[in-house]
């Protein structure tokens, strides 16, 4: 049988993606293969915020 799952959040910034890909492997699990297609890396982008601090 095949899971059909999803998850919805809504955000009120322009960084919004920047954790997408964690709230889906904490809540889902598995990584979505769109992540990697956008570029989508929360823990460089929290690295790069770190860095200008």
């Amino acid at each position: 049988m095949t899971r059909k799952e999803g998850i919805i959040y809504f955000t009120n910034g322009s960084n919004g993606l920047d954790f997408a890909d964690e709230l889906v492997r904490q809540t889902i699990g598995g990584q979505h293969p769109a992540f990697g297609f956008l570029g989508i890396n929360w823990q460089e982008e929290v690295k790069k915020r770190g860095k200008k601090e």
